[in-house]
């Protein structure tokens, strides 16, 4: 690990153990809850460039949880629904790489239905533009005219 990969490393696990304290200290602030999935989400691949395979999976799986917590009590955030579809992504490609192929799959299933859950539920083209990125890594495809399809696999 280069000088600045040691740095990141650092910055992103200080902001991880400062968060899990202010968790521990106020339990009922969303605010710091999704500020620890996020820390714990960078924290996981952050480990998995490092080759701590075990560590990475938990801080994923801890990111997860964070955020489905926090989604029962704001059941329409659309910010939130793309953390925890971004998040279900990143573990689905580690999941994949590292040989577990139907955890990967379920993953990815469970952000593919997110990103669906999101543009079903977008109304304007804008707001469908911002989600497009996300989606097109699933393998989703949509249509201006709110038509949603998985994309054909490459043979």
């Amino acid at each position: 690990m280069n000088g600045t990969s040691k740095e990141f490393e650092s910055y992103v696990k200080e902001a991880c153990d400062l968060s899990e304290k202010l968790v521990h200290d106020h339990p009922e602030s969303t605010i710091y809850r999704a500020a620890l999935a996020i820390a714990c989400n960078q924290l996981a691949i952050c480990r998995d460039s490092q080759q701590r395979t075990k560590e990475a999976a938990e801080l994923y799986r801890r990111a997860i949880d964070l955020r489905e917590e926090i989604l029962q009590a704001h059941p329409d955030d659309l910010d939130l629904r793309a953390s925890i579809a971004e998040t279900c992504v990143n573990f689905s490609q580690f999941a994949y790489r590292h040989g577990d192929r139907a955890a990967g799959e379920k993953l990815h299933d469970r952000a593919e239905a997110e990103f669906k859950r999101m543009l079903q539920e977008t109304r304007t083209i804008l707001a469908r533009a911002l989600l497009w990125p996300c989606c097109a890594s699933t393998g989703l495809t949509c249509s201006v005219n709110k038509r949603i399809s998985r994309a054909p696999s490459p043979n």
